[in-house]
């Protein structure tokens, strides 16, 4: 799965730190685990109410990538745009699936004790 160099909008910049309290030297690594560990929309056709939820949310012009509990929206250009939390009752799902990758190292300590 490939969308550029890890290349991030100031406004990505931010709410990764918001949403996952990553330090800014830490993004381009996290972009990284995204880009090589993280679901397409088409890999989550197994999870039917996944799938529906990221395929409601997704536009022309980006790619969706879901990692770590999250959504990663990127251009097509390759282009980070954004980070959103993937809601709380789709969390269950993610953990029973063995091709998520959840990495409690790639959020602050507070949000991974919730998960």
């Amino acid at each position: 799965m490939s969308f550029g160099h890890d290349i991030e909008s100031k406004h990505l910049a931010k709410r990764i730190k918001e949403r996952t309290g990553l330090p800014k030297r830490s993004h381009a690594h996290f972009l990284r685990k995204v880009r090589e560990k993280g679901l397409t929309i088409e890999s989550l056709k197994k999870i039917p109410t996944l799938y529906n939820y990221v395929k409601s949310i997704s536009r022309d012009g980006y790619t969706l990538i879901v990692y770590n509990l999250y959504v990663v929206v990127i251009s097509n250009t390759g282009i980070g745009i954004t980070i959103l939390n993937i809601p709380k009752e789709y969390h269950e799902l993610l953990k029973k699936d063995k091709k998520v990758h959840l990495d409690v190292s790639a959020t602050n300590s507070s949000r991974s004790k919730s998960i």
